[in-house]
């Protein structure tokens, strides 16, 4: 054809290739104090974005890509094939004003990347701002967290990997979140929970009790352990309940 002076222009998805439409994810969050209580329900403000072959584009510009009605589109130098149920998905998620979304759902979208889906579209991106950035970036990659020097309080050494669980419950803790030690039996979960304590009360300044829930037949053992390893944390079992208290 060139050589009869005619240019053709082939799209991408005669090739197999086609750009599919995405949605990236901007989630801000405000400065945070160091006496902010942080929980699962805090709400943080976040945008949607809606990307074409991994360019954004605007509602203006998908408005006027979907009204011409055909698959091989010319989007800023690149040809995409546009599905129809994915349009129609779009212009629903044009619908979704920018809003507010709690922690725990931050978290979520955060962490599925990929696999998340809003309003049926599948999730290109997720960027932060702010502190929520700390915990996105740690949760993705917990190597990455710093481990904590172990508490100048605790009566023992802690052996490197129960220096990184210690170190992992205090991350956790300060964006209100729970955690589970899924260790085997008999290395160590109880001093890393202990060397938590031992860091709130002389790092963190918590003087607020801590309760201790658990079966009646293991209150001696934390009793033990906790005059072990932390002997001035004071420690209550009332006759006939399951728990112990830290003061």
């Amino acid at each position: 054809m060139q050589s009869s002076g005619f240019n053709v222009l082939l799209p991408r998805w005669w090739t197999g290739k086609s750009a599919a439409l995405k949605v990236r994810a901007k989630i801000k969050s405000s400065k945070k104090t160091s006496k902010s209580l942080l929980t699962l329900d805090t709400l943080l403000e976040y945008q949607w974005q809606l990307a074409v072959g991994g360019e954004p584009i605007s509602h203006e510009e998908f408005e006027a890509l979907a009204a011409l009605k055909q698959p091989p589109i010319m989007l800023r130098g690149q040809w995409v094939a546009l599905d129809r149920t994915q349009v129609e998905a779009a212009l629903k998620f044009f619908e979704r004003a920018d809003d507010q979304i709690t922690l725990q759902d931050a978290l979520q979208v955060g962490l599925e990347g990929d696999v998340a889906e809003v309003a049926g579209l599948p999730v290109e991106q997720v960027g932060a701002e702010g502190w929520i950035k700390t915990p996105l970036a740690g949760l993705k990659s917990p190597e990455k967290i710093e481990v904590l020097p172990t508490p100048a309080a605790l009566q023992g050494t802690l052996r490197p990997y129960q220096q990184r669980g210690f170190s992992w419950l205090t991350f956790l803790r300060q964006f209100g979140l729970g955690a589970c030690l899924a260790d085997d039996m008999g290395l160590g979960k109880s001093v890393m929970a202990i060397a938590l304590l031992l860091h709130e009360r002389h790092v963190l300044q918590v003087s607020e009790p801590t309760l201790l829930i658990c079966p009646t037949s293991v209150i001696g053992n934390w009793r033990r352990e906790l005059q072990r390893f932390a002997p001035d944390l004071r420690v209550m079992d009332p006759p006939g309940h399951s728990a112990a208290h830290r003061r």
